[in-house]
């Protein structure tokens, strides 16, 4: 079981996701506001953090390099409806763990990677 953060503004997008990984024996937390998702990680012991990267106050790749100062060795999977080169070159170069689209993203592949994240 990991311990997950799911940072997203789409209350809906939360839902959805944090229901499935439930729903595999994960334990998650959902916050719609970065800010306050970032206070969160700070004060929990998260395994992983799943963003989006568009959010008002503070997107996906500001959260990641804040997450990063924080805890050099954490595990942050990027969201994004906005999936461009340029986005992803970004995330992988602030040591994003993955890089997922929505809403395409395969669940199964979510998963797969969060399986990879708990037998490390």
């Amino acid at each position: 079981m990991l311990k997950i953060l799911l940072v997203d503004d789409n209350k809906y997008v939360i839902e959805d996701i944090g229901g499935a990984l439930e729903s595999m024996g994960h334990y998650c937390i959902g916050e719609v506001n970065p800010l306050h998702g970032l206070e969160l990680y700070k004060k929990g012991d998260f395994d992983v953090v799943i963003v989006d990267v568009k959010m008002p106050g503070m997107n996906g790749i500001e959260f990641l390099k804040e997450v990063q100062q924080f805890n050099p060795n954490a595990a942050v999977i990027i969201l994004t409806s906005y999936g461009d080169s340029e986005t992803y070159k970004e995330a992988m170069n602030n040591r994003a763990y993955a890089f997922f689209s929505k809403p395409s993203m395969d669940i199964r592949e979510l998963m797969e990677c969060l399986a990879k994240i708990e037998h490390a």
